[in-house]
């Protein structure tokens, strides 16, 4: 695992589903080429107001015969 991978699944991540909302800056943050495939937003909020401190991970599924794949990871941050 990447250290930028544990940095925000090693803390007190927020898990959001087909949303990017939290992505400051990132309107269409997940590609339009994916938009028939679900992720999840991991985020990891800042560390205090103001610190711009937050990561983000989406993470895309996609299922094949009925078995969920990963399909991608796209990192983001201030």
């Amino acid at each position: 695992m990447t250290p930028r991978l544990k940095e925000v699944f090693a803390a007190s991540y927020e898990l959001y589903c087909n949303d990017v909302s939290r992505l400051s800056g990132y309107q269409n943050a997940w590609p339009v080429e994916y938009q028939n495939v679900n992720f999840y937003t991991v985020f990891k909020p800042e560390s205090a107001a103001g610190a711009g401190d937050w990561r983000a991970w989406l993470v895309g599924i996609d299922y094949v015969s009925q078995q969920p794949y990963l399909f991608a990871l796209i990192h983001y941050q201030p």
